[in-house]
């Protein structure tokens, strides 16, 4: 499958709106989301999972012969805050999607540094 970075944004945004300190959030919760009505569940499911090994929610998948039966967000990590500030903004993500366009594909930190940077110009830090 295929990360795709939208939806890595979405899903992130999404969590944070929906998620209430130390209560999970569960599967049959998460699906009242908007990137429900947008992408594909499988898609979702497999942003959920990468977002979790990159470090940047921390989930609690349930699997039963080979499949995700249900799943708990527990939390965007520090890290996952960190990313989600730097793409948060609709100019931002945008200007960043157009700068890394250039490179064809590019990695989530590689987006981190493009957004921060584009933060960094627009704000005379660099």
């Amino acid at each position: 499958m295929k990360l795709n970075h939208d939806l890595v944004r979405e899903v992130l945004l999404e969590i944070e709106e929906m998620k209430q300190f130390g209560e999970p959030l569960y599967n049959h919760d998460f699906k009242e989301s908007k990137v429900f009505n947008i992408y594909k569940r499988d898609d979702i499911l497999y942003t959920l999972q990468k977002l979790h090994e990159a470090g940047f929610i921390s989930w609690t998948p349930n699997w039963a012969s080979g499949k995700l039966i249900t799943y708990a967000i527990n939390d965007i990590t520090w890290n996952g805050h960190q990313f989600l500030d730097d793409v948060r903004g609709d100019i931002v993500w945008e200007e960043t999607k157009k700068h890394a366009s250039k490179l064809g594909s590019v990695s989530i930190p590689v987006l981190q540094t493009v957004a921060s940077s584009f933060i960094n110009g627009t704000l005379g830090l660099s």
